[in-house]
């Protein structure tokens, strides 16, 4: 049985089934009185299982993390062999383990209970973006420019009822990418191949050692309240956060011949007067299919800034929110994407110059500034919700990072967005990069809330 994205469940030979209808009576004065069913509950299934391989203790926990993430919605069971006509979408009712029960490492039984909510006979997926909790960001600094309402579609759905303005391809897969919809829900057909639904969403691995890169040995996590014990990796396929001592960005080169991710540079913060912030806190707040969202809370002697993090489905942009407290931050000590290998090329929407050429002149008319390297053609950079002082200001002769050009004060917040993306050409095409940055910083300044759903087939929205 596969529960979700967890597989490798068995279940013992027998499976419990309880079917209550709900009825309710009528009293006939000085008559006989009338019973009636009112309806039927929702079927319920209890299940007697177990996991038996070197995985058991991870795969049970995994199960536990979805069981407890409320935001973690919906969850599609597929039987084995003659139950498969049980196959649908359930509610976890409970989940209960007996430690006394677990055999070493390697046997894992549990008792679950479940409560059928639909089929793929009578449900369809679909997504919805929530006007309400979704936002324009606050900006002011340039004029005309508009903001665009970004949806990333999960892998391999067809027939989509609306524009599909782009795909863009990730690390596992595709997302097909809406700007703008004109409808709150979207439909589509999902793929008939069930493991095509949990590819090119967005992700929290644990690499359960400590600097393991090899990604076959990283666990998904499932919930914020995870216990980690290696790296904490962040991504939706497009870009990837990764947090060791220190923050790393990363993007899915898919247009170089050594496709892979790339870093582009670790995310450093430092306040005025003090040396780089360290991270002190790092946690979890959400996490989904659709996004995750996580906070630092970044520290030089008793001076902190907090930083929150927003990630979300077919984004080449990750939304930063920071909060200062005792000390800001100027142009001398700024936030940085920092890595070994040079950004050859520095721009924003007014001016292109090379390293050490000296600071760019501010440009008003749109709100980004990036840099690239001409190696594997990784463009990187930010999007300004404020105006700069200089866009983006030298970063000398080596060109090995990229800097973030506006200050703030005591007790602010602000926001700003970490964009990047892979160049559409070999070699640097000025104006397709430019493009390409000013279509994702409009994207970055619209906040949307987007989820799956599930919808009755015969709704149309």
């Amino acid at each position: 049985m596969q529960i979700d994205r967890i597989s490798g469940i068995f279940v013992e030979s027998t499976i419990s089934r309880s079917l209550q209808r709900v009825n309710a009576s009528l009293s006939i004065p000085g008559g006989r009185s009338q019973f009636f069913g009112k309806g039927v509950d929702v079927q319920a299934f209890t299940l007697k299982c177990y996991f038996n391989s070197a995985t058991a203790k991870t795969n049970y926990l995994q199960l536990q993390e979805i069981y407890e993430n409320p935001d973690w919605k919906p969850t599609y069971v597929q039987f084995d062999g003659s139950e498969a006509e049980n196959d649908g979408w359930y509610v976890i009712d409970s989940l209960r383990a007996d430690r006394e029960q677990w055999e070493g490492a390697t046997y894992y039984p549990f008792d679950l209970t479940l409560r059928k909510t639909a089929t793929q006979q009578s449900h369809r997926q679909a997504t919805f973006w929530d006007q309400w909790t979704s936002a324009a960001e606050s900006y002011s600094f340039w004029s005309g420019l508009s903001t665009n309402k970004l949806i990333g579609l999960p892998y391999n759905v067809t027939n989509v009822a609306t524009t599909v303005n782009s795909t863009r391809t990730g690390s596992d897969g595709s997302n097909q990418v809406l700007v703008n919809p004109t409808r709150q829900t979207v439909l589509y057909t999902s793929s008939s191949t069930i493991a095509d639904w949990y590819k090119s969403d967005c992700r929290v691995y644990d690499s359960v050692v400590a600097a393991d890169t090899t990604e076959a040995n990283w666990v998904q996590v499932f919930s914020e309240l995870h216990n980690f014990t290696g790296d904490t990796i962040i991504q939706n396929g497009l870009l990837r956060y990764k947090f060791t001592t220190t923050g790393t960005f990363f993007v899915w080169d898919s247009v170089s011949a050594q496709t892979g991710w790339v870093s582009v540079g670790t995310w450093l913060t430092a306040l005025t007067g003090d040396l780089n912030a360290t991270i002190k806190h790092f946690g979890l707040l959400k996490v989904t299919p659709e996004f995750v969202k996580w906070e630092e809370l970044r520290q030089n002697s008793v001076d902190p800034i907090k930083l929150t993090y927003t990630l979300r489905r077919g984004c080449y942009h990750c939304r930063v929110v920071w909060n200062t407290y005792s000390k800001g931050f100027d142009t001398s000590t700024y936030f940085q994407l920092a890595q070994t290998t040079a950004y050859t090329v520095f721009g924003n929407p007014a001016v292109t110059g090379a390293a050490g050429a000296g600071n760019l002149v501010t440009a008003t008319a749109a709100n980004y500034e990036i840099g690239w390297s001409t190696a594997r053609n990784i463009i990187a950079g930010f999007v300004l919700t404020q105006q700069p002082s200089g866009q983006p200001i030298d970063p000398g002769a080596s060109g090995n990072y990229i800097p973030l050009s506006i200050t703030a004060g005591l007790s602010q917040t602000g926001t700003i967005a970490v964009l990047a993306f892979p160049s559409q050409t070999t070699g640097i095409d000025i104006t397709g990069v430019r493009a390409s940055a000013l279509a994702i910083s409009q994207e970055a300044l619209y906040h949307v809330d987007s989820r799956g759903i599930l919808i009755e087939k015969t709704t149309y929205s």
